[in-house]
């Protein structure tokens, strides 16, 4: 017996065949989309305290003149920390000729954030950018909270 001569015996497409595809393809069609959407709404934008002194000003200076260094390396901005300075006594000349070496070598003390400014080139808004309470802590904590949440959604479906 030929393959061909199979499908003449069973019959072909039929309502009973779209009816096993549909009730098999749609639930794998729902779990590939949610195993791919964290990827993109869980996505952490660069992000740095918002200083309203300094919103008219760009990005890299906003993090220059109010920013920190993690762990004062040079390289990366601290993400939850602020130069604990009075800002608005600050004039426009201040700030654009800010001179940051003096103020890490004064030993200016650190605050953390009440607000932040995310980096809106890649996504314009995410889980992350929009519960605005966040540190690296709530964010780890937040990945195994809906890591959990979809495993236990998925776990129920069945």
């Amino acid at each position: 017996m030929e393959y061909d001569d199979i499908f003449q015996y069973i019959g072909e497409t039929g309502l009973y065949q779209v009816y096993i595809f549909v009730l098999l393809g749609l639930p794998s069609y729902f779990s590939g989309i949610m195993n791919l959407t964290p990827n993109f709404v869980n996505y952490v934008q660069e992000h740095w305290c918002y200083v309203k002194r300094l919103e008219n000003y760009p990005h890299d200076w906003q993090k220059y003149v109010a920013v920190p260094y993690v762990n004062g390396d040079g390289g990366n901005y601290d993400s939850c920390k602020v130069y604990d300075i009075e800002y608005d006594n600050l004039t426009d000349q201040d700030i654009v000729q800010w001179n940051r070496s003096l103020v890490e070598a004064a030993g200016t003390p650190t605050r953390d954030c009440d607000a932040w400014v995310y980096d809106q080139s890649e996504f314009v808004s995410t889980i992350v950018s929009d519960v605005r309470k966040i540190s690296l802590l709530n964010i780890q904590m937040m990945h195994k909270m809906i890591k959990n949440s979809t495993i236990f959604l998925s776990c129920t479906r069945k």
